[in-house]
């Protein structure tokens, strides 16, 4: 693949006078760069008496006095170096100095010497420019003005008679009309770079074979093609990124292959397609449109954090990744020997099926993932008339009282375990209708799941700030109010828990100072949802007035937490009807 353009090179440099450049284009990341610097190398092998070549890269230079201290450079690397370029600065203004150079790099020509103004950078003055090759790189990159860039390799090409080629994604020039008429007065050939598949992958394998293995590079060529468009820059970018970040997963994980394949599969999608977007919202919304992400092995949050930055939470990760059913399944399991089920004997599918449904009934299988398999197996047999002591609302029910049975079980919801499939193996079944519906119940329960330990989360730390509420140490609750300042829960809560509160007046005056800055701030939607709550405070604390219990002093505080209650519901009602 592009040895037309090798030929075509060969036959440009070898003419004489042509005062016109060739123009290499491409896509960002088809390996232009790659290309062009491996043509440099072997014509500077084959023909070093011949060519030099001055490659300069465009990318963030900013003037044309920048391109002429990189052509400098790129000749006199001596002289273009920091000691000598402070040199440069010194002697600004004083005469020429002389230096014994040899300009293409020959050993043979020893005695050469130019002269060289540092205050003048023009390597234009130089005849002998005039038989060097220019090689402009990343012209859609520059940040000098497209008219000066093109009008120096114009200068160069007509006045100097030098050989030019440039490199560029013309996708990305924006001054249309001027890149046209460059093209039109001085390009004397175009020539697309195609991507080199064949050469890039010899070449990736044998850069990174010592950690990326035949098996690994089969899943990496696979989500290459799916998402990488084509850019084999960006492929090495994300590849580094991955060996950067596999560098606090436990090795035993990584050495489980099924699991290790699974991580390539992810990472590589998410990164390569985030390198396109720079969105990682927008990264997730493409994935999932296109039925890709719900497997995942972790949530949006946890790989949004390990794709766009630098992860360090290895200690969590490696924990949670140790609770994969991945590294737990029995081998002899009975859902995954049925897995395989066509290479089992009648026999064997009979025993096999026989213990899968004993356990999905005695709700043994309390792995997210590991249930959703069963379930894509239960559902798939019934389809093919091979088990009929089941049915698709047993299986709904049974499913209903797993949700149940797992209602205080942090693992349902843990958002990195609701990604369900941690076993390595793909669902059979996933696609059909009942399966769906069973995978949205368990969605919904889930939710509920998620809901309810949130609730009992936010209960339990508001338990451990009424110390601090009931008597006003407002700079103490502080460190605990974040913990429940989010949820509604009140609504749920028994009033009566809060009796040593409610019939003390002064607790009760700070508990109902609390509520107000609690509405005050969540405004009206916790209120309604909490409303019941409130009226049952108010109920209790009216009681304590008209009991014999409390003295009056102790009564007018009451009062004033029921008038603190009433400004709650002032508030909000006038909210409610905004």
């Amino acid at each position: 693949m592009n040895t037309h353009i090798t030929e075509y090179l060969d036959l440009y440099l070898q003419r004489e006078n042509t005062q016109y450049a060739t123009l290499l284009i491409g896509n960002w990341g088809c390996g232009k760069t790659y290309f062009i610097k491996d043509y440099i190398n072997q014509k500077e092998r084959k023909d070093k008496d011949i060519y030099k070549f001055i490659y300069i890269s465009l990318f963030g230079l900013k003037s044309i006095s920048s391109v002429n201290s990189a052509i400098f450079e790129s000749l006199h690397p001596i002289l273009g170096s920091k000691p000598v370029k402070f040199l440069g600065g010194v002697l600004q203004h004083a005469v020429k100095v002389g230096f014994r150079v040899d300009i293409f790099g020959d050993e043979k020509d020893k005695e050469s010497t130019i002269n060289f103004d540092f205050s003048k950078i023009n390597p234009l003055e130089n005849r002998d420019y005039k038989e060097l090759v220019f090689v402009f790189d990343d012209l859609e990159r520059t940040g000098i003005p497209l008219t000066e860039i093109l009008g120096f390799i114009n200068l160069l090409c007509e006045q100097s008679n030098s050989k030019v080629i440039v490199v560029s994604n013309e996708k990305e020039i924006s001054e249309d009309k001027i890149y046209n008429k460059f093209k039109e007065k001085l390009v004397g050939k175009t020539l697309v770079v195609e991507n080199n598949e064949r050469d890039f992958w010899i070449k990736y394998k044998n850069k990174y074979h010592d950690k990326i293995n035949d098996d690994r590079l089969d899943v990496v060529k696979e989500v290459f093609k799916k998402f990488g468009d084509g850019n084999f820059r960006i492929l090495e970018k994300t590849t580094e990124d991955y060996l950067d970040f596999i560098r606090g997963i436990s090795s035993n994980f990584l050495e489980n292959s099924s699991f290790d394949n699974w991580l390539i599969k992810d990472f590589f999608s998410l990164s390569l397609k985030f390198r396109q977007l720079n969105n990682f919202d927008d990264v997730i919304t493409y994935m999932e449109k296109r039925n890709y992400y719900k497997h995942a092995m972790f949530d949006n949050k946890e790989w949004e954090d390990i794709i766009t930055g630098f992860y360090q939470n290895y200690e969590r990760l490696n924990e949670k990744i140790s609770t994969f059913p991945i590294f737990k399944i029995e081998e002899n399991a009975s859902w995954k020997n049925l897995w395989r089920y066509l290479a089992l004997t009648n026999n064997e599918f009979q025993e096999n099926m026989e213990d899968m449904l004993k356990r999905f009934k005695n709700y043994e299988y309390n792995d997210i993932g590991v249930l959703v398999h069963v379930i894509n197996l239960i559902v798939l047999f019934i389809d093919q008339k091979l088990c009929n002591i089941i049915d698709i609302d047993e299986i709904k029910q049974i499913v209903g009282e797993y949700i149940a049975k797992n209602m205080d079980n942090p693992a349902w919801a843990d958002s990195m375990m609701v990604r369900f499939n941690g076993t390595g193996l793909g669902y059979v079944n996933e696609n059909d209708p009942d399966v769906k519906e069973i995978v949205d119940q368990i969605y919904d329960g889930i939710d509920k799941i998620k809901q309810h330990q949130k609730i009992v989360k936010a209960e339990n730390y508001f338990d451990q700030a009424l110390e601090n509420i009931k008597i006003g140490d407002w700079r103490s609750l502080a460190g605990l109010y974040e913990w429940f300042e989010n949820t509604t829960f009140l609504g749920e809560v028994d009033i009566s828990k809060y009796r040593n509160i409610l019939e003390n007046g002064f607790y009760a005056y700070n508990f109902c100072n609390y509520l107000e800055y609690r509405y005050d701030k969540k405004q009206y939607d916790f209120f309604e949802k909490e409303s019941i709550f409130l009226n049952g405070i108010k109920i209790y604390i009216g009681n304590n007035l008209n009991s014999t219990e409390f003295d009056d002093f102790e009564k007018m505080k009451f009062r004033e937490a029921i008038r603190i209650l009433d400004e709650i519901y002032s508030k909000n009602e006038k909210k409610s009807k905004v």
